[in-house]
């Protein structure tokens, strides 16, 4: 053993601008109305928490981190595409229909495996869960104003 730890200084680096991020958004959300506030305060101690846990972690955990992720360009490049299509079709066709495309093409470019029909049910039923669930929190929640759009 070479008794120095193998800290990941780059992910401590990372973890700390998420840190000053998230400081700065409580700090310009100040001046926000009480309603408007609510989703840019939670979202930034969100940043701040979990970025100090994120930093904590790879002090105390030297050499735990995350190997470099190998895989294909052309999948990242079709995740990225993915948001990015979903981002503007956001106001277009509304928050849950354009959610539910991007969620499908995202499961379609990330999954690795063999699909079955009781894969794609769980990934649909899943779908169904995670969007229905984003909308209360989102709009009864954190009272933000999502998109109807063409569709909903």
């Amino acid at each position: 053993m070479s008794g120095r730890p193998n800290r990941d200084w780059r992910g401590i680096a990372g973890a700390a601008g998420f840190v000053l991020i998230g400081a700065a958004v409580l700090y310009f959300s100040k001046d926000f109305s009480r309603l408007g506030a609510v989703f840019p305060r939670t979202i930034g101690w969100a940043m701040v928490l979990f970025a100090l846990a994120c930093i904590l972690w790879a002090w105390l955990r030297p050499g735990a981190g995350v190997e470099a992720a190998k895989g294909s360009m052309l999948r990242r490049a079709a995740l990225a595409l993915a948001m990015l299509g979903w981002a503007l079709l956001l106001k277009v066709v509304g928050f849950l229909a354009s959610g539910a495309v991007a969620f499908v093409l995202l499961m379609l470019v990330a999954n690795y495996d063999r699909w079955t029909p009781r894969r794609a049910l769980g990934y649909l039923s899943l779908a169904a869960a995670l969007l229905g669930g984003m909308y209360v929190i989102f709009r009864f929640g954190l009272h933000v104003p999502l998109p109807a759009g063409a569709l909903i």
